[in-house]
């Protein structure tokens, strides 16, 4: 039998191609699944933005990019899609480029208003980055949809600097900014700040000013307090800038 096996020359090489066969019919299974996975992942995402389901994209994506994502920002992004692109129509087979547990994706998205590339990079089927590329998309962002993360935001880096929580302060901030700004510096802005209205006794929120470009899209965000000591009352300016989908705390005064 074994010598039959040998004296057979087209034996090992069909054996051979079995086995590259199977090789390949387990690795074309192994990338059908994977974009399978991300086809699904691409899908959800589609589905909770064009239904402006909130949550629920923000369950879909990676802890690290929920840090750096603020809900009135998400949320002002979802509206800018609903009324600048519309209802999701077809989604053109994209491109996907796998490894172990990253995966990433685009595709032509043919929305009822436009159409748009949407790109996802996924670790585990958790989003880590999203961009709906549109010239309808074009200075999308003229305002957060809310305050109150930043008003709370700005109360926090003033409750910090009078308890005299510098690393708190500095976290607050952007961090160029940040890097800036010593212990020391904080501790003569919280001198200066005693000095002129004594010990802080109340804080109250007053107004905003939004300032806006010429293109609609909004370049900075100044909120106003009142702070009120034990010798007068202080107005005292903070201003926010958005890196990304984040607004951080780039400037403060007293006058």
């Amino acid at each position: 039998m074994i010598e039959d096996q040998v004296s057979n020359p087209h034996f090992s090489l069909r054996q051979g191609l079995f086995s590259i066969l199977a090789v390949f019919i387990a690795f074309f299974g192994l990338a059908v699944s994977r974009c399978q996975a991300e086809n699904e992942v691409l899908a959800a995402f589609l589905s909770a933005v064009e239904r402006g389901q909130m949550e629920e994209l923000t369950s879909m994506l990676h802890p690290k990019l929920v840090s750096q994502v603020d809900a009135p920002v998400l949320e002002a992004w979802l509206q800018a899609v609903a009324f600048r692109l519309g209802r999701v129509e077809v989604v053109s087979p994209g491109t996907l480029i796998a490894s172990e547990d990253r995966e990433e994706t685009s595709a032509a998205v043919q929305f009822s208003k436009g159409t748009a590339t949407v790109s996802l990079v996924s670790i585990q089927s958790q989003i880590v980055s999203f961009e709906v590329q549109s010239e309808s998309m074009t200075n999308w962002f003229s305002r957060p949809t809310s305050l109150k993360i930043y008003r709370e935001r700005v109360e926090q880096f003033i409750q910090s600097l009078l308890n005299e929580e510098d690393s708190t302060c500095l976290e607050l901030l952007h961090p160029e900014v940040a890097e800036k700004l010593s212990p020391s510096q904080l501790g003569t802005y919280r001198s200066s700040l005693q000095t002129s209205a004594g010990q802080i006794t109340a804080t109250q929120f007053h107004h905003a000013n939004l300032t806006i470009q010429e293109d609609e899209r909004l370049s900075q965000m100044e909120l106003i307090y009142q702070l009120t000591g034990s010798k007068r009352t202080v107005e005292a300016s903070f201003v926010i800038r958005f890196r990304g989908m984040r607004g951080e705390i780039v400037g403060f005064q007293v006058r």
